[in-house]
């Protein structure tokens, strides 16, 4: 992530599963964040850090055609709801 959800660069292990259109994603000790595949498009969502459920983070991103690269974006709103933070994130398959 460039930046995390602290305003700093950061690496973190995550895990994708996908059953047909449906994705689950899960990064470090997290929770499972559900979402949707489309074609080569990925979106899902999350609670925030606090697991505060009315902050949510929602990542959207784009598979390369083999399949082993996402680029996208991340987009945070903070508990205000006047207030968010965006930012890009990679993942490759391991």
């Amino acid at each position: 992530m460039d930046p995390d959800f602290r305003g700093n660069p950061a690496v973190v292990d995550c895990t994708l599963k996908q059953n047909g259109r449906k994705l689950v994603a899960r990064c470090g000790e997290g929770q499972d964040m559900p979402g949707t595949v489309s074609g080569r498009k990925i979106t899902f969502r999350s609670p925030s850090p606090q697991h505060d459920k009315t902050l949510v983070a929602t990542f959207e991103g784009d598979v390369n055609p083999n399949g082993t690269i996402i680029h996208g974006t991340w987009h945070l709103v903070l508990m205000s709801g006047t207030e968010s933070r965006d930012g890009k994130f990679a993942a490759q398959k391991k």
